[in-house]
């Protein structure tokens, strides 16, 4: 229930104001040092029944919930790390990063085709910040299920986009030959779906040069 609670179009100071009260009310509990809300998991079972019996599309509303997570992930941190305010980077992903990383939590549990396209924008465009707060082999394990989903269902754009950012994890992981091997397949998808110069092909080769030069062929 806090899902389309915290997607209603209120300012700031509402929303607090309305998790402060249900924090009073016991629904919610709050962690000042991470200036995190949880539900307690009596709650979250109630919620899902109340839900279940008034007919409302759990699944629809938690898939809501992750899409808002990765927009503010991508409309409020990502601006701030590309002007240099690193602080206050920080300090925003701080906010998130807990829940963010849950969602990679249930992409182990099943990749969802409804959830798939919020995946892949994990890998390409959070990369960075999940590295700060998730394991290698976490990020490494989730990237390969994102691929062999993506390539099931023919989706090689959205294959290529992430063997792009598993490949430069695993250059920075130092295994090169992997990493070398993920970045030409996705080059090679990304001339066949684009049939030309494009963001994603510089951003791909960028990668490529940057695993020769830590390889010394560059």
């Amino acid at each position: 229930m806090a899902a389309p609670l915290l997607a209603l179009p209120m300012t700031n100071n509402e929303r607090r104001s309305i998790m402060r009260r249900l924090v009073n009310m016991g629904l919610l509990s709050y962690n000042a040092s991470l200036q995190l809300y949880t539900m307690h998991t009596v709650v979250r079972q109630a919620a899902r029944l109340l839900v279940h019996n008034l007919g409302l599309p759990y699944v629809e509303t938690r898939r809501r919930f992750a899409e808002l997570l990765v927009s503010s992930a991508r409309h409020l941190v990502l601006p701030l790390v590309a002007k240099s305010k690193m602080l206050s980077a920080r300090l925003a992903w701080s906010r998130i990063s807990v829940h963010v990383v849950q969602l990679l939590n249930w992409a182990f549990q099943e990749v969802r085709e409804d959830m798939l396209q919020m995946y892949v924008s994990l890998a390409w465009d959070l990369m960075p910040l999940l590295s700060s707060s998730c394991g290698s082999h976490t990020l490494q394990g989730f990237c390969q299920m994102v691929v062999e989903r993506t390539q099931f269902l023919d989706m090689n754009m959205e294959s290529a986009q992430v063997m792009t950012a598993l490949g430069a994890l695993l250059a920075e992981q130092g295994a090169l030959k992997r990493a070398d091997t993920l970045l030409r397949q996705a080059l090679e998808f990304f001339w066949r779906e684009l049939k030309g110069p494009h963001p994603a092909v510089a951003r791909c080769y960028r990668e490529l040069g940057g695993l020769l030069l830590r390889a010394g062929k560059a």
